[in-house]
Parts: C-alpha cells; sequence; structure tokens
C-alpha cells in the first residue's frame, strides 16, 4: 500500500508541475527530467542514512572507490554522484584501465568499493561485466540508475560548423548515431575511454577538435558544451552496481528501489 501510494502522490505532484511549467512557459520534458533527478536524489540520499545507520557508520572514514576510466568519464561521474554525499566521509575515486582491475582492486583491498556499469536501456546488457560478476564474490551493496546525457564538448566555445574531429567510446557512437550521421563533415575517432579521450581534447588544445561525453564533464573540467541531447533516445539511462568485499545491511522490502525504477523511466 505505502508503494502505491507514493507512485500516486508522484504522479499528483508532477502533473501539478508540469502544469505551472507550461504557465511559465518551460519545456514538459526539462520539467519532468528535473523532477525525476530529485526524486531518485532524495531516495538514494534516505537508503544510504538508512544503511549507515544500520551498519553502524557514525564516524567519518576514508572511503576509497574505484571505477573504471578516468576523471570525466560516464563511471566516474556516477561514482561521483553516488559517494559525493557521504555525510562528512573523505571520499578518493581511483580510476582503473579495466573492469577487471576494478573488480580487482576491491578484492585485493585496494579500494573499499567499486563502481560498475551493468545495463543500458539503449545498448543492453554489458556482457563483459556480467561475465566478471559470475566470478567474484564481491557484494552489491549499492546501485545507481543515472540518465545518459551525451553532449558534444569542446575546448571553447565555437560553432557546430567549425568542427573537424570528434572522440568518442564505441557505445557513445552506438547512442549517438543519428547525430553523427547527420554530420557526416565530422572525422570520428573511437577511443576506448571518454575520459581519454578528454584527456587528448585538454593536451591537444585544438578548438577543432570536439570529444561526445557526458554533460556533467564539461563542468567537472571547465570546458564548452557545443550541443547537447545528442542520443538517438531521450530516454537513456545506465544502471551502475557497488560493489564491495563485505555485505551490508539494506532494506529487504526494497520498495524504495521499485519507486526509484519507476521515477526514473517515467
Amino acid at each position: 500500500y505505502l508503494g502505491v501510494f507514493l507512485l500516486g502522490a508522484y504522479q499528483e505532484i508532477l502533473g501539478d508541475l508540469l502544469k505551472l511549467g507550461r504557465e511559465k512557459g518551460l519545456d514538459v520534458h526539462y520539467v519532468t527530467s528535473l523532477f525525476q533527478l530529485v526524486i531518485e536524489d532524495s531516495i538514494r540520499l534516505q537508503q544510504k542514512a538508512l544503511q549507515r545507520k544500520a551498519n553502524q557508520l557514525d564516524g567519518a572514514r576514508l572511503v576509497r572507490v574505484g571505477f573504471h576510466g578516468t576523471e570525466g568519464s560516464y563511471c566516474h561521474l556516477a561514482a561521483k554522484r553516488y559517494f559525493g554525499d557521504e555525510g562528512g566521509d573523505d571520499v578518493v575515486l581511483v580510476g582503473y584501465r579495466s573492469f577487471e582491475e576494478v573488480l580487482e582492486s576491491v578484492e585485493n583491498g585496494s579500494v573499499e568499493y567499486a563502481t560498475l556499469p551493468l545495463e543500458n536501456t539503449t545498448s543492453g546488457a554489458i556482457h563483459e561485466v556480467f561475465d566478471l560478476l559470475l566470478r567474484s564474490k564481491l557484494q552489491v551493496v549499492g546501485e545507481l540508475e543515472a540518465k545518459v546525457q551525451h553532449a558534444l564538448v569542446a575546448l571553447e566555445p565555437v560553432s557546430l560548423s567549425s568542427i573537424r574531429k570528434v572522440l568518442c567510446n564505441p557505445l557513445a557512437h552506438a547512442e549517438c548515431s543519428a547525430f553523427l550521421r547527420r554530420h557526416p563533415e565530422f572525422e570520428v575517432e573511437l577511443v576506448s575511454d571518454t575520459g581519454l579521450a578528454l584527456q587528448r581534447l585538454t593536451t591537444a588544445r585544438d578548438p577543432s577538435v570536439a570529444v561526445i561525453a557526458g554533460a556533467g564533464a564539461a563542468e567537472l573540467l571547465g570546458i564548452a558544451v557545443i550541443e547537447s541531447e545528442l542520443a538517438n533516445h531521450a530516454d537513456n539511462f545506465t544502471r551502475y552496481l557497488v560493489l564491495s568485499r563485505n555485505p551490508m545491511k539494506v532494506d529487504p522490502g526494497r520498495w524504495w528501489r521499485r519507486f526509484s525504477s519507476f521515477a526514473s523511466i517515467r
């Protein structure tokens, strides 16, 4: 009954906000996305607070988190978002070159947690991660659904017509294929990791080079967004798992997960 009540309340509040947004001339999709983000983060913060209390984690501590890639990659942004509000904890994010190295870093004690992508609503399951988890003894202690906001970023706020070369990882290439087809003048180069592509961008200092990256990467690195919302499908989400060597106490009902998923995809 609690889940039904919450879903009804969610729909009623969203309806009121959409009506107010239309009166103010705001885009319906923008209002919906912003409200979904607030709801998702609120539920996640409450769930994490309950977990800390259940596991008697009252004092500040050093939290080391492994992720795939380098600063500015999608995994880095997800880890930063999930662990960026640890209530006084000092969080250190550590990048690794492969999914396997991320898991090994938790298993050997180099870091306490790992954040790995499991599946995407557009491109499907990430089979390499599934295969690694089948052989791993790590415990799932959290999850995060993050909207993938592909954007074309460059060093400076130049015009789209001045871009000559675009760097992107294979998944971003597939998920933004319609945008790239509309611009056959771009020389597209595939790079294994978005973070590495961003490193190349900042090192080359070439204003005619751009990268398909998460919109949050531009803000993080202080670079410009040339064009946003590049994905073929507007509702594009990636589900990330948070892994640890030791299990944690969580709410067995998991009603919050079902509601979070509803809010995220609708």
